[in-house]
């Protein structure tokens, strides 16, 4: 079980949510077997000022890191609308808090596709994203949804898994 602090509204800030998501990836086992870029979809929803201020303060940590390589691979942010979801090329999902509404629809999405999902939320969690970035003690806390890793068919390094919290959703 997650503490309760990790349900606060406060979420990591997004500069170093963008480090640990490029930290993340560079234990994904796969990822530099693939040609080119690697894009980051980062999840708004046209609209909600509230979600598209988040993605766009997300979107800017990632551009901010610069010129990025994982495993060989540039790292590219995309801004993505949650309306086209379904024409992503994204092989890693951002979901931007205040998208509580769409997580089902997302979960479903990245699990068909084999899409890696990320969130600042320890709720998407509890409703199969893969991978939460979790304020603990005024630090920041890599969890890992078993179910959520295994439905998307992501793996990643035995060192990565030592150093996360686990957790198994029903989801």
């Amino acid at each position: 079980m997650l503490p309760q602090a990790a349900w606060s509204q406060k979420a990591v800030p997004s500069d170093l949510q963008s480090a640990i998501i490029i930290k993340i990836l560079e234990h994904k086992e796969g990822l530099g077997k693939k040609p080119g870029l690697l894009p980051i979809g980062i999840l708004g929803a046209k609209g909600n000022k509230e979600v598209s201020t988040q993605q766009k303060e997300m979107f800017d940590s990632i551009m901010a890191l610069g010129q990025v390589k994982v495993q060989g691979r540039q790292v590219v942010p995309l801004k993505l609308d949650i309306a086209d979801l379904e024409k992503t090329s994204a092989e890693v999902l951002y979901i931007t808090p205040g998208l509580e509404d769409y997580v089902e629809k997302i979960v479903n999405y990245s699990r068909r596709h084999k899409i890696l999902t990320i969130s600042g939320r320890a709720v998407h969690l509890f409703e199969g994203v893969a991978v939460g970035i979790i304020p603990e003690k005024k630090k920041a806390k890599i969890i890992v949804n078993l179910t959520g890793m295994e439905a998307e068919g992501a793996k990643f390094s035995g060192n990565f898994m030592l150093i996360v919290k686990l957790m198994k959703s029903s989801t």
